[in-house]
């Protein structure tokens, strides 16, 4: 397999395949941020940074409630996707990639993931046993990415559920609710987020099994 079909492998379906586009777009930022001396860790900081702003837009979308806040998820949720792409990109402009620096970003990762998910338990009308179901498979979905590469073979990315396509789904539904008012969005994203982490689940684990 020649190295750009083992990436096309890796990425699969989902909002990961459109990666390589959007950090061509963040290019020219990673360059400036190089030159500036800006360390890669601080932008990794920066991302778990929006998924606490996220989340603190989402509590206060729903729980006070004051609508016009939940368009700061949306917002949050693009913002810490460019600061995920921005440090490695930087990190290996700056020749300071390390390992050390993939364990903060994974964890640094997880934390934002549930800064901006765990919220949802406070919508009102939704279901708290789905909320937490979700979470723990988005958590497996992440971690059985991370197991991939420990046993031998690639990370493992994509799926119709990666964390591009979750912060879809959490910004489409913070900002339909903000639009209309109504919680229904927000109420059925966590069975929408269940549903996406298994099928990932499934194809992650079937790509690790056959590089294995």
């Amino acid at each position: 397999m020649n190295p750009s079909s083992s990436a096309a492998a890796r990425r699969g379906v989902g909002l990961y395949s459109i990666k390589p586009a959007f950090q061509n777009r963040l290019a020219g930022i990673a360059d400036l941020l190089a030159a500036l001396g800006v360390h890669p860790d601080v932008l990794t900081y920066a991302g778990l940074a929006c998924g606490l702003a996220g989340g603190a837009a989402l509590v206060s979308g729903v729980a006070l409630p004051q609508t016009a806040w939940l368009w700061g998820v949306p917002l949050s949720a693009v913002a810490r996707l460019a600061f995920n792409a921005l440090d490695g990109m930087v990190a290996v402009r700056a020749g300071v990639a390390r390992p050390w620096g993939k364990v903060l970003n994974e964890f640094c990762d997880r934390l934002a993931d549930l800064a901006f998910l765990a919220p949802l338990v406070l919508v009102p009308g939704i279901s708290t046993g789905l909320v937490i179901a979700a979470l723990c498979t988005t958590l497996l979905v992440s971690y059985l990415g991370v197991l991939a590469e420990a046993a031998g073979a690639s990370r493992q990315y994509g799926g119709v559920m990666g964390k591009a396509d979750r912060m879809a789904w959490l910004g489409l539904a913070a900002a339909a609710t903000a639009a209309t008012g109504s919680l229904l969005a927000l109420q059925w994203l966590p069975g929408v987020l269940l549903i996406g982490g298994g099928l990932t689940l499934l194809e992650r684990g079937r790509r690790t099994h056959a590089r294995l």
